[in-house]
């Protein structure tokens, strides 16, 4: 009978302390990722931001005025993780035999924009394509219907950048919370590409930045006082 009584107090469990914790490791690994952002380069667009919106932010980068942002351990961990995806789709598309090249660099000379295509991949019918690959939260991912538009211009910029005459992208994007997949295709499409180029020569243009932000609330411009 003992036996059934302590099996019937078992809801009646004291509840648990909850324990301190023990940050020293913590605050190890803060303080060894914690770094500065550099915030564009001067003289160019790269094609990763050509997006934004903010033609301000646009202006700030492209002449060299956005300041080195205190970058914490924790956004650091994230671009990790990011390299990470990446490293594990390369090992993904090797085992598939798609894999052509990696990190491909490409540049336009007038307005200067540069970038790096995430992976080149062989097609089944269309032989190459180019591919941009995005880690993305799960609100955002379940609302994805196409490639939001700054990813959708990078692509675009990409196949009139790279030298190998493709003609269609892809924009493959990972769930952060639970790895699902949403994959859209981008084809070249002269007339985007051409507003892309209008607006950079028109931020070249400015003889001074534009007073308003057009971005997100967190946009790098906010944080420079001209």
């Amino acid at each position: 009978m003992a036996g059934i009584r302590q099996i019937g107090a078992v809801g009646k469990r004291k509840p648990v302390k909850k324990q301190r914790q023990d940050k020293w490791l913590i605050n190890k690994l803060d303080g060894m990722l914690a770094s500065k952002k550099r915030n564009g380069m001067k003289g160019k667009f790269h094609a990763s931001v050509i997006g934004n919106p903010c033609d301000r932010y646009l202006y700030l980068a492209y002449n060299g005025l956005l300041p080195e942002l205190p970058l914490s351990a924790r956004i650091q961990r994230i671009f990790d993780n990011g390299s990470y995806l990446e490293y594990r789709m390369k090992k993904y598309f090797e085992r598939m035999n798609i894999l052509i090249k990696q990190e491909v660099p490409c540049k336009f000379e007038n307005p200067v924009i540069s970038g790096r295509i995430d992976f080149i991949l062989r097609h089944p019918k269309l032989n190459t394509v180019l591919l941009e690959l995005k880690s993305i939260k799960g609100s955002l991912f379940d609302e994805l219907d196409g490639p939001q538009e700054t990813h959708g211009i990078q692509a675009q910029v990409y196949l009139h950048l790279n030298k190998l005459g493709i003609n269609t992208g892809y924009v493959l994007y990972e769930n952060k919370d639970n790895q699902e997949l949403k994959c859209f295709r981008v084809e070249k499409d002269d007339d985007k590409f051409n507003k892309i180029l209008d607006r950079c020569y028109a931020i070249m243009s400015l003889k001074a930045p534009p007073t308003e932000c057009g971005g997100e609330f967190y946009c790098d411009c906010r944080k420079v006082r001209l």
